[in-house]
């Protein structure tokens, strides 16, 4: 194994994927053609897609795949890695672009699959998790004070599309006069960030845990945020379906995209614990702004007043409240403002 500081090198990353337990566990869910219906039997056993598609990731694109398993030594040194995994003798020729995306937009757009491949990852990813000593239900920690090798943290994500253009969007060929329709992310819209920036892309959710060493994060599920500002409805769909497979889990970090109802179900029906931050009565912008008026606004709200009883003196009543989640004495000042202590 490599160092934490070298990183870790393409052949590890490609020696991972046939080696891995899940993918085998992701092919068992591709449907396969019963062999009485007739046609061209597959040339490539159907885990070879979930390889390629892992595959992508290491080289960034499948055209690029395609090239590196079309050298004579990388196809022998992915023929041997899988021969080793699953047993299975691969083809001596080398697997085309052509073979991964006829099965990709054949089964792998298919809702259906797609949902039971995301439920083999959950469970293959919460097994991962433990082997590496996360959310572990004899780990350390406790409700009141939750170790960081047992929370779930949770995020949405914005994705910039491939294309710049939106959908609708015209081109005007200067050569031909033709108005042409450019090419756009279908999926892609505009969405607000939480200091209120406008971001343009297709949205998703992910969960994640990770240790305190370095390449220990484990991403537990994903999902496409489809409704516009619909992100929190997301993240408690992943959270309702992925917390069963993790029993060791204490706490959930996300940001203020999850509000008060969303809180009462992860401390009722989840049993976890919430851990974020208040929202802001009025959020500020990321970019520098002259105005003070443009700054982050903390909620206050008011919680109760109690009365204080000290020995030799009279008691004394406080109010007290609530500025960004902290707990502090509100007095009005001469000009009748909040001053929060």
């Amino acid at each position: 194994m490599t160092t934490d500081a070298l990183g870790i090198s393409a052949p590890e990353r490609i020696e991972a994927i046939p080696a891995s337990p899940e993918i085998p566990a992701l092919a068992a869910v591709v449907p396969t053609p019963p062999r009485y219906h007739g046609g061209r039997p597959r040339h490539y056993p159907v885990f070879m897609i979930i390889v390629y598609e892992a595959l992508i990731s290491v080289f960034g694109s499948a055209r690029q795949v395609e090239a590196e398993l079309a050298h004579a030594t990388m196809w022998r040194w992915v023929r041997d890695a899988c021969r080793v995994s699953t047993g299975i003798e691969l083809p001596p020729i080398p697997m085309r672009r052509h073979h991964y995306l006829y099965l990709r937009n054949r089964y792998l757009t298919d809702p259906t699959v797609l949902d039971l491949l995301s439920d083999v990852h959950r469970k293959a990813a919460a097994t991962q998790a433990q082997q590496l000593g996360l959310l572990r239900a004899d780990g350390a920690g406790s409700w009141t004070n939750p170790s960081l090798d047992r929370v779930v943290y949770g995020d949405g994500k914005v994705v910039t599309p491939l294309y710049r253009a939106r959908p609708g969007d015209t081109r005007l060929d200067r050569a031909t006069g033709e108005l042409r329709r450019l090419r756009a992310e279908p999926d892609a819209d505009l969405h607000f960030e939480g200091t209120g920036e406008a971001v343009w892309g297709t949205k998703f959710v992910i969960l994640a845990t990770r240790g305190q060493t370095v390449h220990s994060r484990v991403i537990l599920d994903i999902a496409f945020v489809a409704d516009k500002g619909g992100e929190a409805a997301t993240a408690m769909a992943c959270l309702e379906r992925t917390t069963p497979h993790l029993p060791g889990a204490q706490a959930v970090v996300y940001d203020t995209a999850l509000r008060g109802v969303h809180h009462q179900t992860i401390l009722r029906q989840l049993g976890l614990v919430p851990i974020n931050r208040v929202a802001a009565a009025k959020a500020s912008s990321k970019k520098p702004r002259r105005d003070a008026k443009e700054q982050r606004v903390e909620k206050t709200v008011f919680v109760e007043t109690k009365q204080l009883a000290r020995a030799g003196m009279p008691s004394t009543r406080v109010d007290l409240y609530a500025r960004a989640g902290s707990i502090g004495i509100g007095t009005l000042t001469a000009d009748g403002e909040l001053h929060f202590t």
